[in-house]
C-alpha cells in the first residue's frame, strides 16, 4: 500500500492538469498514489489525463524492456501509481469525497488541478507526520502566481497566521512548527489554509468526515469552521506550493461566492466552539458579503435584489454609510423602473 494518496479533483482543467501532474511525479518522495476525479468536465480534461497516464505506462514499459534485468517495481508502476475516475458534475467537494473513498494511503495530500508543488513537499510533510504523532494535519506557506510570474511575497507574509503561537518541533528542522491553542480567529482573519498545501492522516479525515460538505464554493471555509478546533496542526513555514491565478478562478461567479460566504458565516456563528471574537468576526463578514453581493446586483442592474442585500447589511450595521447610500439609490431606481 502507498504511504500517501494524492487527491486531484478537476473540472475543465485541460490546460493545466498535465503540469499539475508533472509537479506530483517530480516529487523526491516516491511512496504515493494519485487519484484524479473528473467532476464532469466539458473540455478535453478526460483526454489529456488519459493521454498522460498512457504516456507514463509506455515510458515505464520502455524502461523495463531496456533493463538488463527487466522488472517492474510495483510501487512505482505507472498503471498502479495513478487512477482516473469520472463523475457527473457535483462540485469539487464531492470529487474529493469520491477520491477519499478510493484512497489506500495512510496520509492524504490534496492538490487543485491548476496548482503546482515544489519537489520536496511530500517528503517533508510525510516526514513531519511520521515523526510527530500528535499532529493530524500539516500545511505549508504558498505563493500566488500568474503563468510563470511569481508574486513577490509568500501568502504568509503579513498574514495573521504569523501571530499564532507555535513551537518548533525539533532543532534539526526549525521550519517544522506546531500551532498551540485556539487558532480559529487567526484563520478567519487570514484564510491561510489552502487545499493544495494540505497533508493529513487519512483516518482523521475519514473520522471527521472532513470532505463531506454540500458547500460549493467556499468548501474549505466550511471545512475549517466546522473542524479546526478538533485538529492539531503542524506547519512547514516556507512556500512549497504555487497557487495559479488565472481567468477561470479569478472570474468565478462572485455572487455565488458571496452567497456561500453568508451561508457559512450564518451557520458557523452558532457553533458552540466559536469564541465571542470569532462570532463578532463572522457577523461582520456576513455583513460585508451582503454589501458586496448588493454591489454585484447593482452593477447587473438588478436593483430590487440589490436593495434587499443592502438592507440585510444595514440590519447588521446601521451606520454602514456606503450601504445606506446604495440602499437608497437602488430603491429609487427600482421604484422608477416599476413605474416606467
Amino acid at each position: 500500500m502507498p504511504k500517501v494518496t494524492v487527491i486531484i479533483p478537476t473540472y475543465n482543467s485541460a490546460k493545466y492538469i498535465a503540469e499539475a501532474l508533472d509537479s506530483v511525479f517530480a516529487q523526491t518522495y516516491r511512496d504515493f498514489e494519485v487519484i484524479v476525479v473528473d467532476d464532469g468536465s466539458t473540455d478535453d480534461t478526460a483526454d489529456v489525463t488519459k493521454d498522460y497516464i498512457r504516456s507514463m505506462v509506455n515510458s515505464q514499459q520502455s524502461i523495463d524492456k531496456s533493463s538488463v534485468n527487466p522488472r517492474l517495481d510495483q510501487r512505482d508502476s505507472a498503471s498502479k501509481k495513478i487512477r482516473y475516475f469520472y463523475q457527473e458534475n457535483q462540485g469539487v467537494a464531492k470529487a474529493r469525497l469520491h477520491a477519499l473513498k478510493e484512497a489506500q494511503g495512510e496520509y492524504i495530500a490534496t492538490l487543485d488541478a491548476d496548482d503546482l508543488w515544489s519537489p520536496d513537499k511530500l517528503r517533508q510533510q510525510a516526514e513531519f507526520l511520521d515523526r510527530c504523532r500528535e499532529i493530524d494535519m500539516v500545511i505549508t506557506d504558498f505563493h500566488n502566481f500568474r503563468d510563470i510570474e511569481k508574486m513577490k511575497d509568500s501568502y504568509f507574509t503579513g498574514n495573521p497566521v504569523r501571530k499564532i503561537k507555535a513551537r518548533i518541533f525539533a532543532p534539526d528542522v526549525p521550519e517544522y512548527k506546531i500551532f498551540e491553542g485556539d487558532i480559529m480567529y487567526e484563520y478567519l482573519q487570514g484564510n491561510f489554509i489552502l487545499q493544495s498545501t494540505l497533508m493529513m492522516r487519512t483516518a482523521v479525515c475519514r473520522h471527521l468526515d472532513i470532505f463531506n460538505t454540500s458547500q460549493n464554493p467556499r468548501e474549505m471555509y466550511e471545512y475549517c469552521t466546522r473542524n479546526l478546533h478538533k485538529l492539531k496542526i503542524g506547519v512547514i513555514d516556507k512556500p512549497m506550493v504555487k497557487r495559479r491565478l488565472h481567468e477561470n478562478n479569478l472570474t468565478l461567479d462572485s455572487g455565488k461566492v458571496m452567497k456561500a460566504t453568508i451561508e457559512v458565516c450564518e451557520r458557523a456563528k452558532e457553533y458552540p466552539w466559536m469564541s465571542p471574537e470569532c462570532r463578532r468576526f463572522l457577523v461582520k463578514e456576513a455583513m460585508r458579503s451582503h454589501y458586496r453581493l448588493g454591489r454585484i446586483y447593482f452593477k447587473q442592474a438588478r436593483f430590487l435584489e440589490a436593495k434587499k442585500e443592502f438592507k440585510k447589511a444595514l440590519a447588521i450595521r446601521i451606520n454602514h454609510l456606503r450601504g445606506l447610500l446604495f440602499f437608497i439609490l437602488a430603491g429609487v431606481i427600482a421604484k422608477k423602473e416599476r413605474y416606467d
